[in-house]
C-alpha cells in the first residue's frame, strides 16, 4: 500500500531513522527481558519497554524509538517504515498509471478490498483515485475537442 500511496503522489518521503547499536544475542537462560511473542529491537536486542517498540509496516522489523538516529520522541501515528523499507520506498519508481493499475487489480479481489478498506490510507487513496480520474477525463475531453475542431 505504501508504494501505491507514493505512486499516486499521496506520501511525502519520510525521514530515514537508522538503528543505533547492535543487537546482542540473548544468552540462554537470561529471562530478564523475556516476552511471549519474541519481538525484540533490532538495535539493542531487548523487548522492553514494549510501548516504545516500533514495528515496520513494510517488513515487521522492530526498533525502540530511542534506538534510532535521529531518535523519535514518541511512537508515530500511522505507518512507520524502518530504514531499509523507507529507503526502498524512496528509491521505488512507480508512475501514477502503474499505481492505478495495481490499485484496480487489488480492488478486483474481495480480500484486496478488505485490506484497503481497513488501511489508514484508504480515504487518501480514494481521493487520489478521484483526482486521477478527473484529470484523465479532462485530458480526454481536451483531446476530443481538439479532434473535433481540427479541419477534416
Amino acid at each position: 500500500v505504501g508504494m501505491l500511496v507514493k505512486g499516486l503522489g499521496l506520501r511525502a518521503p519520510g525521514t530515514i531513522h537508522v538503528p543505533v547499536g547492535h543487537a546482542q544475542k540473548q544468552q540462554e537462560g537470561d529471562d530478564e527481558d523475556e516476552d511471549d511473542d519474541g519481538v525484540r529491537c533490532g538495535a539493542c536486542g531487548r523487548s522492553e519497554p514494549d510501548d516504545k517498540l516500533l514495528l515496520c509496516d513494510g517488513c515487521d522489523a522492530a526498533y525502540h524509538i530511542h534506538c534510532l538516529k535521529p531518535a523519535l520522541s514518541q511512537v508515530p501515528k500511522g505507518d512507520w517504515f524502518c530504514h531499509a523499507c523507507e529507503q526502498q520506498l524512496q528509491n521505488s519508481v512507480m508512475s501514477s498509471e502503474e499505481a492505478l493499475r495495481c490499485l484496480a487489480a487489488v480492488l478486483e479481489q474481495p480480500r484486496g478490498r478488505q485490506l484497503l478498506h481497513a488501511h489508514q490510507h484508504f480515504k487518501p487513496l480514494l481521493q487520489g483515485l478521484h483526482h486521477h480520474a478527473q484529470h484523465a477525463c479532462q485530458h480526454l475531453i481536451r483531446t476530443l475537442a481538439s479532434a473535433a475542431a481540427a479541419p477534416s
